[in-house]
C-alpha cells in the first residue's frame, strides 16, 4: 500500500537473500577445508 515501505521491504529481503547465498557459500567452504 506504501511505497516507500514495499520498497524498504524488497530491499530487506535482497540483503537477506545476499546474507542466505552468503552463508550457504561459507559453509560449502568448510566444508570442503574439512573434507
Amino acid at each position: 500500500r506504501q511505497p516507500e515501505a514495499a520498497a524498504q521491504i524488497q530491499n530487506g529481503a535482497i540483503i537477506l537473500a545476499a546474507l542466505i547465498e552468503g552463508a550457504a557459500l561459507f559453509g560449502l567452504v568448510i566444508a570442503g577445508f574439512i573434507k
